[in-house]
């Protein structure tokens, strides 16, 4: 450590206000039960964090690395790699799945 005494700063961040999305999120958790395209552990995961309340999530980091994010107020800013790696997975899978080909889950 760089023995230091630490400092509260005021920074600014980005944030998912995932508390605006419950009422999505719960249709959308309903119909994918119903289908049973989740794994049970996924549902009772999902199903606490909606009743425990959603919390808003920060998705920028004070970092030198990462993906910057593309907005002058946050220049200096990337993106969380939780929030960030997710969609460059479906963007690569969609590189990689022709239209109307069907797709077997393991």
């Amino acid at each position: 450590m760089c023995q230091a005494t630490p400092h509260v700063r005021d920074m600014d961040h980005m944030f998912l206000e995932l508390p605006f999305l419950k009422d999505k999120l719960e249709k959308y958790i309903s119909k994918m039960t119903e289908a049973g395209s989740w794994s049970q552990n996924a549902i009772q995961q999902t199903n606490g964090w909606l009743r425990e309340g959603l919390k808003a999530r920060c998705i920028t980091r004070d970092l030198k690395w990462g993906v910057p994010v593309p907005h002058e107020k946050f220049k200096d800013k990337v993106f969380y790699v939780w929030f960030d790696a997710p969609i460059g997975c479906l963007h690569h899978s969609m590189l990689h799945i022709r239209v109307g080909e069907v797709v077997e889950r393991p």
